[in-house]
């Protein structure tokens, strides 16, 4: 995901090939899996992780969702990071 920027969402990570053997995987007993990218600057600045133990929780009304407050996130997240560099400017 961090390399290609895309959204995952499993309706049960179980079934995924890549995470369903993995031993940390099953003890969590997590089922459903939404993760996405908070972009700034068309960069991936940070990712939100949702897990939910019931399979197929999360839908694709969710992944619209969460893209609608996280394209409002990016820009916050921008600004934030750019006070803080000036903050660290005038200190110096």
């Amino acid at each position: 995901m961090l390399e290609t920027g895309d959204d995952v969402l499993l309706p049960n990570v179980t079934d995924d090939p890549a995470f369903g053997g993995v031993e940390s995987v099953l003890q969590l007993r997590k089922a459903s899996v939404l993760c996405m990218p908070i972009r700034t600057s068309g960069a991936i600045a940070a990712l939100v992780h949702l897990e939910h133990r019931q399979t197929g929780h999360f839908t694709a009304d969710h992944r619209e969702l969460l893209r609608t407050l996280l394209e409002l996130a990016g820009p916050v997240l921008e600004a934030l990071q750019a006070g803080r560099a000036v903050l660290r400017e005038r200190d110096r």
